[in-house]
Parts: structure tokens; sequence; C-alpha cells
């Protein structure tokens, strides 16, 4: 049993000694302040597909978060060779920073999105194929910040608002008296099906208190 930990706890230094040894052969190019760095990669980058991207690896017991504790992840990072954009930024600019094209085609794709299909429902993807899943769900929480800026982009004027902001009081109205599958107040479920408004079954974080924004 000792001769076991005694391996084991060589095993471990191994792998950190491996660690501090990346980070090291990267050179000052990954010489960066926690505070200063930038992701680079996406869910599921690996060191091999980390590096080959010209970016800094940090392995799992070296690696910290800006805050300084260390991370239970890894963490792959833009090196000092790539210009960071954020220190780009114009915080002093004068016009909005959207063409009025981009502007026209976003409010006209969140505005499709509110009473979807005449439901009263405020849908969070009007297509089932979105990147990471489908997600042509009612979010309660989401939907009423949704409703709230649609009648401020209307300057409260009922007039404008009231087939969407009508629909969407029915809508709530409607899920919030459906019988709860999940043994909990219906009023604190988070997700909703479309068009059937009953509450989604699957995993989710339940109950969430602020579901009625």
């Amino acid at each position: 049993l000792i001769h076991f930990y005694k391996r084991s706890k060589m095993r471990l230094l191994l792998v950190f000694l491996a660690g501090i040894s990346a980070v090291l052969a990267q050179g000052d190019r990954c010489d960066i302040a926690n505070t200063d760095k930038w992701d680079c990669g996406i869910v599921g980058t690996d060191q091999t597909m980390c590096e080959a991207d010209g970016c800094c690896w940090e392995p799992v017991g070296v690696a910290r978060y800006r805050n300084g504790t260390l991370r239970d992840t890894p963490w792959c990072f833009h090196s000092t060779d790539d210009p960071n954009p954020c220190g780009e930024v114009n915080w002093a600019g004068t016009d909005p920073g959207f063409t009025d094209e981009f502007y026209a085609a976003m409010f006209a794709n969140y505005e499709a999105q509110l009473n979807i299909d005449g439901s009263g429902a405020v849908v969070a993807a009007p297509d089932h194929e979105t990147p990471g899943g489908d997600y042509y769900f009612h979010w309660m929480r989401d939907a009423g910040l949704s409703i709230k800026a649609w009648i401020d982009l209307n300057d409260h004027d009922y007039a404008k608002v009231k087939t969407v902001l009508e629909a969407y009081a029915g809508w709530v109205s409607k899920v919030q008296h459906k019988n709860d599958p999940n043994d909990i107040d219906v009023r604190v479920e988070p997700k909703f099906l479309i068009p059937s408004g009953d509450p989604y079954t699957g995993g989710w974080c339940r109950p969430q208190t602020d579901g009625p924004a």
C-alpha cells in the first residue's frame, strides 16, 4: 500500500512537472498576466489544437483564473503575438456603432421571435438547428425581458405594442395554469414547449426564482 501511494505521488509530480515544462517551453510570448489573457479556441480544444493555432496552453494545476485561484480546467489563450481586439475598442464613439442596415436586420429578427406563430410565446431561436442544440423554447425570464424591451422601443405606446403584449399575456396565463410534471410550482418553471405551453421536463435548474421577470 505504501509502495502504491509513493508511485501515485510520483505520477502526480511528473504530470505537474510536465505541465510546468510545457508552459516554460512556450517562452515569453505566453508570459501574460491573468487579467490580460483572452481566450483562444472553443469548448473541447485540447493542447495540440491550441498550440497548432499558435496559442498558449496552461494545463490543470498551472492555469489560474483572473483572480489568481487555480482553475479546474486548462486554459488556451492568445499569445503576445496576437493583438488583443479589446484594446482597440473606441469608448469615445459618437455613433451607435452599427449601420442602419445592420440595426434593421437585427430588429427584424428580434421582432420575428415575439408572438411566434401567433402563440404569444417568445421563442429563443426560431429554427431547430441552432449550434449547440434546439432552442425552440420559451424561457420565462428571457421572454419577460424581451417584452420589456419591446415596450421601451415603442415608447410605451399601447397601440403599437397591443398585439404582441396581449398575446404574451395570454401565453403567460396559459402556461402558469398548467399542471406541473416536475413536482414544483409551475410559476417557477424556467422553460416551456411551443406551442403547447407544457413545462419542459428535461434536465434544468429548478426552481428558477427569477422566472417570472
